[in-house]
């Protein structure tokens, strides 16, 4: 199906909200390697497959941060301390992101879900996602 999708828009750069994710803690933790499937693997596809992607929206969480008692206050420069494999997991999807030339910035965020928006252009960020 990537394919098709990735032949019908080869012409047009694209933006898009990347929402897959295994996000039970506690499956996660249960099934890390069932969860890293869809957490890493598929989003390393997706870019892989995809290769018009100019801007990325990502859904991160603030699980990357630990418990590092800055909350809200959290921003780029805030140290990557996970306390559990989703956050981990995260972490190693962030990588994949940037290592397919999109950049990681942290702005407006809170104890919400927190999204990185990509571009291959500009910076990523880590947002605050009201849902």
């Amino acid at each position: 199906m990537l394919v098709s999708i990735q032949y019908k828009t080869k012409e047009n750069d694209l933006t898009v909200f990347y929402l897959a994710a295994c996000h039970n803690v506690d499956y996660v933790y249960e099934n890390p390697e069932e969860a890293r499937k869809i957490n890493c693997y598929a989003l390393k596809n997706f870019l892989e497959t995809m290769t018009n992607v100019k801007k990325l929206f990502f859904a991160s969480t603030d699980c990357v941060y630990g418990e590092n008692g800055e909350i809200p206050l959290l921003k780029e420069s805030s140290p990557l301390k996970p306390v559990n494999e989703y956050g981990k997991q995260k972490i190693e999807a962030e990588n994949i992101v940037l290592s397919k030339g999109f950049t990681v910035t942290v702005t407006d965020t809170d104890k919400r879900t927190y999204t990185v928006t990509t571009s291959k252009s500009n910076s990523v960020t880590r947002s605050n996602l009201l849902v």
